[in-house]
């Protein structure tokens, strides 16, 4: 319920320029949509890549995007732990009432990765959905929503772990994936 609340102040924080929000989203479509157009290239040229499809590779595609884009959405804070540890202000986290992990969870959301990469990757989603070859029961749609849920945990714990190492390690974002 608070987590909520501190995403839609967050939410309102970054709203107050929209202009900006917005050509910040519309500024990752042509990136989205590049690498799709490399890859039907490239499936254009060759014809294929044994029994898998244009669709059954742009599917996975999506899918890795989509889970990339909401691990960085929700989870990229803790990343840059390094920086709140070498700046001094997790101190500022220690002395409240709240977990330091509830803060950094909640501290900032990158909405780049959440409206640039995740909401065309699911609308490219549902373009594959209609067209492949899969008779989507209620029970894959659940287990789809599942392994995108369990996938973003995964890539945060991995998040978590660098951060962590830098009560150890002077740099370890370097490590990290992007």
């Amino acid at each position: 319920m608070l987590y909520g609340k501190m995403i839609l102040a967050y939410l309102r924080a970054r709203c107050q320029y929209m202009k900006n929000f917005i050509s910040s989203i519309l500024a990752a479509l042509p990136y989205q949509l590049t690498s799709f157009l490399v890859l039907w290239g490239v499936f254009s040229a060759f014809g294929g890549m044994g029994d898998w499809s244009y669709l059954d590779v742009l599917f996975l595609g999506v899918l890795l995007n989509i889970i990339s884009g909401c691990a960085n959405g929700f989870f990229k804070q803790f990343r840059f732990l390094e920086n709140e540890i070498i700046s001094g202000n997790l101190d500022v986290y220690l002395t409240r009432p709240r977990s330091v992990i509830f803060q950094l969870a909640a501290h900032e959301i990158d909405l780049f990765s959440i409206f640039g990469t995740v909401i065309p990757n699911l609308l490219i989603g549902l373009f594959c959905f209609g067209r492949m070859d899969i008779l989507w029961t209620p029970r894959k749609v659940l287990f789809l929503g599942e392994v995108i849920l369990f996938g973003t945990l995964f890539y945060g714990a991995v998040f978590f772990f660098i951060g962590t190492l830098s009560f150890w390690f002077y740099r370890t974002n370097h490590t990290a994936m992007t």
